[in-house]
């Protein structure tokens, strides 16, 4: 009871009389992908803008994916989760989100507002992405960004994090550096994360999935997606061996 009373208090004490703008400058986000075992603990949610040319990604734990992906897919769970419980909250206290905003990344950690309406009030509360995002989710609020902190998909350079994402046209997949964060969060893997695998492509047909971390290419360790490119320019038509991570797991899988 003492919990409800300090969140309701909360609600409150932040509550003040203004209009809410959303600047337009901010980039409209969805949830792309979630990738990775919420079991495991080893989970990577992906959001892109409208036209999917440019993305944010952040390592989330593995109970907090889950909750996005409940609510993404209009799931529910046995027994409400926290997030259902807050957003029943929101409800009953006669608000709702307007919109939440990742508004900056420091040392690979995202940063986020929450913006709250009921009526002619408005406040805003500071929150981890993946709650904030969890919450629009199942608000049904729209999910903002900037463009400072948004990655090109595609990109040659290495300007965001380290981040860089190469195409294997050939075998119809997408990888990604992982960034020092990922590598953390994946207790310290050397390797390439998957991020797209194209329909009816050779990849897909081997049984390759978006989240999979390429340790190893035929024999040759993983690390750097300009190394990859490489060890692509190398590769022939002919089976090849590639060892991956898939919810914490090794595992061979012949291309």
């Amino acid at each position: 009871m003492k919990k409800h009373l300090i969140i309701i208090s909360i609600f409150t004490a932040l509550i003040f009389a203004c209009t809410a703008k959303v600047d337009s400058n901010k980039t409209l986000l969805q949830v792309h992908a979630i990738l990775g075992d919420p079991f495991a603990g080893s989970v990577v949610v992906y959001l892109t803008n409208e036209s999917r040319d440019q993305y944010l990604s952040m390592a989330i734990a593995g109970d907090q994916a889950l909750s996005i992906y409940y609510a993404q897919n209009a799931i529910q769970p046995p027994r409400p989760m926290t997030h259902d419980l807050f957003s029943k909250l929101i409800d009953t206290l006669n608000y709702r989100i307007e919109y939440i905003d990742i508004t900056s990344i420091k040392e690979e950690t995202y940063y986020s507002e929450i913006h709250f309406k009921g009526g002619e009030n408005t406040f805003v509360l500071d929150a981890r992405p993946s709650d904030a995002i969890a919450l629009a989710l199942r608000q049904g609020a729209p999910i903002y960004s900037h463009p400072q902190i948004l990655q090109p998909i595609r990109t040659k350079a290495r300007d965001f994090a380290g981040t860089q994402q190469l195409d294997a046209i050939k075998f119809g997949l997408t990888v990604q550096n992982l960034t020092p964060s990922m590598q953390k969060f994946f207790k310290d893997v050397q390797g390439l994360i998957i991020t797209e695998v194209r329909p009816d492509s050779r990849a897909e047909k081997a049984g390759l999935q978006e989240g999979d971390i390429i340790t190893s290419w035929d024999s040759i360790s993983v690390t750097d997606s300009g190394d990859f490119a490489e060890i692509l320019r190398g590769t022939g038509s002919n089976s090849i061996e590639i060892e991956v991570l898939r919810g914490g797991e090794k595992q061979i899988i012949t291309l």
